[in-house]
């Protein structure tokens, strides 16, 4: 895509402006809509996504699903339903004619109709217009549709800005812990909602990306660390993760083909070969999205991980060391 190439050819400096201008946005949208329609005969969507869902039972043994709808030529938006009351959530929802029409098809899916699910939320994870650019038009489409996002990013068309550690429930039971991931900008935030006997799920944006992170556009990679260490705090190992980029052949396959394997840990390339057998596997054919990611997984694949549990180590060292001393 044209966001990708210029984040890759000017390390992310005009692809950080250009995601603020909003005739770059107007360009960007509708140059990818002719894009996928050209080459792939279609409209909006990217990847395969209609049939397409993870199931995650409720405390209460009910079951919410979370369904990827992808947008523009790499992105992906998530709605979330709670299948008993059909209250919906979604998550980034750049495009806002794509979402509204896999919304409908998920429905008729779901429940055997169109217009079954009712929407009630927005949650997004940072202001970039790739992420929260359908905000608007989704707020004229559901007018009483609440939309959540970092008090510090001015989110476009927030009517709820929010801050680390706040809860937010939409419809009865899905409730949403947010945790700041201040790097990518200022106001990135994940959502993490929990499950039944630790299945967990976390929208990650732009901070966690299978094998890799967003960018520094508002921080340094030195902040980026802080957010991964985060994630294994807050998080169960069990976490599924959705990130809101279809980057996964790209970064894992750079992972691939630039790392030294012999430098690795045995469970570690494993890892790494088995993620990315995975990947070239998914996105033949079919086009399927490599989502979700699981925790534990992820860990001993993305090198990020590598570095937080290495440092971690180190700290422990040190104060057993400090301890050992001190008797």
């Amino acid at each position: 895509s044209i966001a990708t190439y210029l984040f890759f050819a000017t390390k992310g400096t005009l692809a950080q402006h250009g995601y603020m201008l909003r005739p770059l946005k107007w360009l960007h949208v509708n140059a990818q809509r002719k894009f996928l329609r050209y080459f792939n005969g279609i409209n909006f969507w990217h990847s395969r996504f209609a049939d397409i869902r993870v199931d995650v039972p409720m405390n209460d043994d009910l079951l919410c699903s979370v369904h990827p709808i992808p947008c523009l030529s790499d992105n992906i938006a998530y709605l979330v339903v709670d299948h008993d009351t059909r209250v919906g959530c979604v998550v980034d929802p750049a495009d806002a004619k794509a979402i509204a029409v896999a919304v409908d098809e998920i429905g008729e899916q779901l429940f055997g109709e169109r217009g079954s699910i009712k929407l009630e939320a927005i949650l997004t994870t940072h202001k970039h217009w790739d992420h929260a650019g359908g905000n608007a038009l989704m707020k004229k489409m559901f007018p009483a549709i609440e939309i959540y996002g970092h008090k510090s990013d001015h989110v476009l068309a927030c009517t709820h800005p929010v801050i680390d550690k706040q809860i937010i429930q939409v419809g009865s039971r899905l409730i949403w812990h947010v945790i700041a991931a201040p790097c990518h900008t200022h106001g990135s935030v994940m959502y993490l909602f929990h499950g039944k006997e630790d299945r967990d799920i976390l929208f990650t944006g732009d901070t966690l990306l299978q094998g890799a992170c967003g960018e520094a556009f508002e921080g340094s990679f030195k902040d980026m660390p802080g957010n991964f260490a985060t994630i294994i705090a807050r998080c169960s190992k069990n976490t599924l993760m959705f990130p809101g980029h279809e980057y996964a052949s790209l970064t894992v396959g750079g992972l691939m083909g630039g790392m030294s394997y012999s430098s690795l840990a045995p469970e570690r390339f494993f890892a790494l070969a088995a993620s990315y057998f995975q990947i070239r596997h998914r996105r033949g054919a079919d086009k399927l999205p490599n989502i979700p990611v699981r925790l534990d997984e992820e860990r001993l694949v993305n090198p990020i991980f590598g570095a937080v549990e290495k440092h971690q180590k180190v700290l422990l060292d040190a104060v057993l060391s400090l301890k050992k001393n001190a008797k």
